[in-house]
């Protein structure tokens, strides 16, 4: 079992030095490849911060050449949410967050996209269960 916390490095403009990869937690060989075991948390949330450092890399390089930034992107930056961000500041993991809302940690998942539009009831109850106002989710 090994840890490695390097990851995907910026192609160009230095945006991100490194993403963590996912702890292993083993090693297995089936019909001759060799793979590894993570942890499904951990791996969902290396291929969120992946694919939102690709989409800022992406944005950066419009700009940069002039180009107009794509709607779903001005959307994405407008209306966003940051339940993600104030559950990591929080020191919590999906799964325990999870236990105080008393739902399924697929859930949390789904309402962290930085995409989805939660209610405004659930976006009560997520800020009571993270200790903070509902202005700092949105």
């Amino acid at each position: 079992m090994s840890t490695t916390t390097e990851g995907a490095k910026a192609d160009s403009g230095g945006v991100i030095e490194a993403l963590p990869i996912p702890p292993v937690l083993d090693r297995i060989t089936l019909w001759g490849k060799t793979g590894v075991v993570i942890d499904e948390e951990a791996w969902e949330d290396f291929v969120q911060d992946l694919m939102s450092a690709a989409r800022f890399q992406e944005a950066r390089r419009e700009e940069a050449e002039g180009a107009l930034i794509p709607y779903a992107e001005v959307k994405k930056r407008m209306w966003g949410n940051y339940i993600k961000d104030v559950r990591r500041a929080k020191g919590l993991t999906q799964k325990q967050l999870a236990e105080r809302l008393d739902v399924k940690q697929s859930y949390i998942s789904k309402i962290e996209k930085p995409d989805y539009r939660p209610w405004a009831s659930t976006l009560e109850k997520v800020a009571k269960a993270l200790g903070c106002e509902i202005e700092e989710l949105i």
